[in-house]
């Protein structure tokens, strides 16, 4: 499944170099590493939130039916997070400095990547369930694994911020 998402990830790249490379000689506005960081920063921010509000919903609910429809919309929002840091990550991963280096986004796709796997396993296990405190104790599970991966994702978005006005990017 990642390299369907790859090659889907390559092909939208691509498609939007071809459409800036077609151009009528209007110069196409570009991407900042700066806009790009904040708004990898921006959707991590959201994910973060969102993960905590769902916590504490799930926790609260006494009824299975409503911790799996919790489950639902909380994945929901989270998959449009994941892919908007993944396409901010891209954007950021065509950036080079004044010495002509990529910035490094590799550590934080990675991480993307297992909180992805993470959050799609979590989504199985909490829609099958049968029984509330089941529920409680996965989502309690759940919280502390995805804790060290939202930390790692705070940490890249801080070393993004941090050089991202030494770097420019591709489009």
């Amino acid at each position: 499944a990642s390299d369907v998402y790859k090659r889907q990830s390559l092909l939208v790249v691509a498609s939007l170099a071809l459409v800036a490379c077609a151009s009528d000689g209007d110069e196409t506005p570009s991407s900042s590493a700066d806009q790009s960081s904040a708004e990898f920063e921006q959707a991590r921010i959201f994910l973060t939130s969102a993960s905590e509000a769902h916590t504490s919903s799930v926790m609260s609910r006494d009824v299975l039916a409503d911790v799996t429809l919790d489950e639902v919309h909380f994945h929901n929002n989270s998959v449009d997070a994941m892919a908007r840091m993944e396409w901010q990550l891209q954007v950021l991963g065509t950036c080079r400095s004044a010495d002509g280096e990529l910035l490094d986004t590799s550590g934080a796709i990675a991480a993307v990547h297992d909180l992805r796997a993470e959050l799609s396993a979590h989504q199985v296990g909490m829609i099958t369930l049968v029984d509330n405190e089941t529920a409680h104790a996965s989502e309690l599970n759940f919280h502390a694994r995805q804790a060290p991966l939202f930390e790692e994702l705070e940490a890249h978005a801080e070393s993004f911020a941090a050089v991202a006005a030494t770097y420019e990017c591709a489009f």
